[in-house]
């Protein structure tokens, strides 16, 4: 390799490992950090019983290294439901803007209640979305699927897991009773 290749080479490979070790520094400035909604715990049934209400819980956060601060409106919306049935939403909280002062680091809990509608086996689509209140075209969402399950035993009917067992118990003995008492009286 000749001196004037050498040295060019030498010159590119000190050029290359400045912007390996500049690169990190001058990124942060230029990087957009989007925000990120997530169903929080994700182990949270999706399967409301038919004709009632349920909260679902979702984490918003969002973090930026620039001195940009952010604040979010939160929307939420439900498909019609398959096949039939009107899911509602009763309340997002806490409410806009999301939080209540600007900040470049978020954390925030988001509580979403639906109400099922009263067809079992309905299904819909929960969208959760988190727009930017200073850039319009910063927005997070997600979908949840949510289904209306079957109708829970009302809380006032009795449950017997022992029921026909007594009933069994007790309806023997008088069998044997009347039996006697009506065969002594077929006999005569």
């Amino acid at each position: 390799m000749k001196l004037g290749q050498r040295n060019a080479a030498l010159a590119m490979l000190g050029l290359l490992s400045a912007l390996v070790f500049i690169a990190p520094s001058v990124s942060n400035v230029f990087a957009w950090n989007a925000c990120t909604l997530t169903l929080s715990p994700s182990t949270q049934s999706t399967t409301i019983p038919a004709g009632s209400t349920a909260t679902l819980t979702y984490l918003l956060t969002y973090s930026d290294s620039s001195s940009y601060k952010a604040t979010f409106n939160l929307a939420a919306s439900v498909t019609p439901g398959s096949p039939s049935g009107t899911w509602t939403i009763v309340s997002v909280t806490p409410p806009n803007p999301v939080p209540s002062s600007p900040s470049d680091s978020i954390s925030q809990t988001i509580t979403v209640k639906v109400t099922a509608p009263s067809t079992p086996g309905s299904t819909t689509t929960l969208t959760l979305k988190a727009v930017d209140n200073y850039d319009s075209g910063s927005v997070c969402s997600t979908n949840t699927k949510l289904t209306a399950g079957a109708f829970p035993p009302p809380p006032t009917v009795p449950q017997f897991p022992l029921g026909f067992a007594v009933l069994m118990a007790l309806a023997i003995p008088v069998m044997f009773v009347v039996k006697g008492k009506y065969a002594a009286q077929a006999t005569r």
